[in-house]
C-alpha cells in the first residue's frame, strides 16, 4: 500500500530542476494530496487545459522532452491513453515517472534518461506531437555547452535544434524562458514581454520549418485561464478574447503595453503550438 508520504518522498528530486511540477490530477485525487508548489510561482494545470482545448491527444504518439516529474507525460498517458515517451535525464525524476507508470499499469508509457541534445535527436522516435516545455533556454548550461557559449548564440542553436524536430513530428508544443540558463543576469530578451518573445521565436520557427498555429499566455497568477496572442508579425494583439477577459485590467494592460508586470516569469512565458511545414 503506497502512502501519501512515500509518494511525496519519491516525487521530491535532489536535482537542479527539482519540485517544478505539481502532481497530475488523477494522482492528487487518488492520494488526496497535491504537490507542495506555490501556485503564485508556477503551475501546470492552465497549460494542460489550454492544450486540451486546441489539440486532441487521445491515442496520439507523444514525445515529452524534459518531462521533469511527468505532469504532462503521466496525465496524457493516463487520461487520453496517449502513447507517450518521457525523456528525462534527472535520475530521481525519471524513477518517479517509471514508478507511477508501473503503479497504474501504464503500458503505453515508456521512458528514456538520455539527454535530448542536438547529437541525440536523430535517435528519438517519430511522433505525432512533441512537448518541449522550458528546456531550450538551458542549452549551454545543462547540455550542449560546447554549442552555446553566449546568449547571442542561442537563436541559431534553437533553429538547428527545432529543424531536427520538424522531421520527427507534425505538431510541436513549445515554451521557453526569458533568461539564458535561467539566470537573470543573462536575459535573452526583456522579461514578461510575451509579444517580444513571439517576435524572437517567429524567426526561429520560420528558419526551422515550423508555422505558429496558436500562442497562449497566462495573465494572472490567481486566474488559471489563458488568453491567445495573434502570432502574426507586427500585430501585438490578442485573439478570441471573451468580453469579460478583455475588461480585466491585467488583460487590458497586456494589450496596451505588451507587459505582464507583477506576474510570475514562468506564467508570462508564451505557450506555442506549431505545425511542421515539411511533413
Amino acid at each position: 500500500m503506497v502512502t501519501r508520504e512515500e509518494l511525496l518522498e519519491r516525487w521530491s528530486s535532489h536535482g537542479k530542476h527539482r519540485n517544478y511540477q505539481q502532481l497530475p490530477d488523477f494522482i492528487s485525487s487518488d492520494f488526496g494530496i497535491s504537490a507542495p508548489i506555490d501556485e503564485q510561482w508556477r503551475g501546470d494545470t492552465s497549460r494542460l487545459h489550454y492544450l486540451r482545448s486546441r489539440l486532441d491527444f487521445h491515442g496520439a504518439r507523444i514525445l515529452d522532452i524534459g518531462a521533469n516529474t511527468g505532469f504532462f507525460s503521466l496525465s496524457l498517458a493516463h487520461d487520453e491513453q496517449a502513447i507517450v515517451t518521457a525523456v528525462e535525464p534527472d535520475a530521481d525524476n525519471l524513477r518517479f515517472i517509471q514508478w507511477i507508470g508501473e503503479h497504474y499499469g501504464l503500458s503505453n508509457l515508456t521512458t528514456s534518461g538520455t539527454p535530448a541534445t542536438q547529437e541525440t535527436l536523430d535517435a528519438l522516435p517519430e511522433s505525432d506531437m512533441i512537448l518541449l516545455l522550458n528546456v531550450l533556454h538551458h542549452a549551454g548550461d545543462d547540455f550542449d555547452s560546447h554549442l552555446v557559449k553566449h546568449p547571442e548564440e542561442l537563436k541559431a542553436y534553437l533553429a538547428t535544434y527545432l529543424s531536427k524536430l520538424s522531421r520527427k513530428c507534425t505538431t510541436l508544443i513549445f515554451q521557453m524562458g526569458y533568461n539564458w540558463c535561467g539566470n537573470k543576469a543573462t536575459p535573452i530578451m526583456p522579461v514578461r514581454r510575451p509579444f517580444v518573445m513571439v517576435d524572437y521565436l517567429r524567426e526561429v520557427f520560420d528558419q526551422s520549418g515550423w508555422k505558429i498555429a496558436h500562442v497562449g499566455v497566462r495573465f494572472d497568477s490567481t486566474d488559471r485561464r489563458m488568453v491567445e496572442i495573434d502570432p502574426k508579425a507586427g500585430t501585438p494583439r490578442l485573439l478570441q478574447t471573451p468580453p469579460e477577459l478583455a475588461a480585466n485590467p491585467k488583460v487590458a494592460r497586456l494589450i496596451d503595453t505588451g507587459d505582464l508586470e507583477g506576474l510570475s516569469e514562468f506564467y508570462a512565458r508564451p505557450l506555442f503550438i506549431c505545425r511542421s511545414v515539411s511533413r
